[in-house]
């Protein structure tokens, strides 16, 4: 793939995230190149190293077959390391379906297969998938 397919990917992808119905007012969406970021407005990520969904596409991830879709939290969150055990705990039998607490700022991942035709919708149904976080992320920040 080259960039320009990546690049028009993901001015999908970002279309189809606008347009699903979890994606309210509440949110914002951040772009960086083939990155994205999607995040509560009230999960201290306006410098992008808050809470947030996350996930790219680099020649790597081609490579590889796979790519990352991830919950974030990063060094603005308060009591970072508390906010993670915190919502892991949270999460209960969820923990089953994710990999869990994976390093110092990723809370959530999955890998998932990508393919050039369906990157889109399966990126989409992966953070749809993901969305049972929201409420344990805004109850867990408040604490």
């Amino acid at each position: 793939m080259n960039k320009h397919e990546t690049t028009t990917l993901f001015d999908d992808l970002i279309k189809q995230i606008k347009s699903v119905p979890w994606f309210t007012k509440d949110f914002i969406l951040t772009r960086n190149g083939n990155y994205i970021h999607v995040a509560k407005k009230n999960w201290h990520d306006e410098k992008g190293n808050g809470v947030h969904f996350e996930t790219y596409l680099e020649d790597n991830e081609i490579e590889t077959g796979e790519f990352p879709v991830f919950l974030h939290a990063e060094k603005d969150v308060p009591n970072r390391d508390a906010f993670i055990q915190n919502v892991v705990i949270a999460m209960g039998d969820y923990t089953n379906n994710f990999m869990c607490f994976v390093n110092e700022h990723t809370v959530v991942q999955r890998f998932v297969p990508f393919n050039k035709e369906t990157f889109v919708a399966d990126a989409i149904k992966t953070l749809e998938e993901m969305q049972f976080l929201v409420p344990i992320v805004d109850r867990c920040l408040k604490k």
